[in-house]
């Protein structure tokens, strides 16, 4: 299966807008993420953050969190928003979830990440794609 890069309204203008606005790290990361949807009118993406955020709270069992964010993954992945997508496999470190990725399947996640990657270099945003690249514990993406 290939994932379609999916073009919202303003196409390249919203979705570097996200990058740029998106945060991958900090306790606080889906929460501020889930603002920016908000902000940016998205209130699909809005509520998938705010979903991230209540299941990576202490307290769940890791099998449920698993199966929560493989269901998760999988809807997004389906609409094609490469951008939403990898950048909550970041901010919950689905590459060190083995779990979840076993669920999903390597090669798609992979398919996931080299898709973004090559949104990134389309946009002329190299920094955040070699940023992605150094901290990818994958060996395919990280070559």
């Amino acid at each position: 299966m290939q994932i379609q890069v999916k073009v919202r309204d303003g196409g390249g203008d919203r979705n570097r807008d996200l990058i740029k606005e998106y945060v991958t790290v900090g306790s606080d990361a889906c929460v501020e993420n889930a603002g920016v949807c908000r902000k940016m009118g998205d209130a699909d993406m809005e509520r998938f953050w705010n979903v991230v955020d209540r299941i990576m709270e202490d307290g769940w069992e890791e099998d449920f969190v698993e199966d929560t964010l493989v269901d998760l993954l999988e809807e997004i992945g389906d609409s094609g928003d490469v951008v939403g997508l990898v950048t909550i496999c970041e901010v919950v470190g689905v590459m060190g979830r083995k779990g979840v990725v076993k669920k999903i399947g390597l090669p798609r996640v992979r398919e996931w990440y080299l898709s973004y990657l090559s949104l990134l270099r389309s946009l002329c945003m190299n920094t955040k794609a070699t940023e992605m690249i150094k901290r990818c514990p994958d060996p395919v993406i990280s070559r």
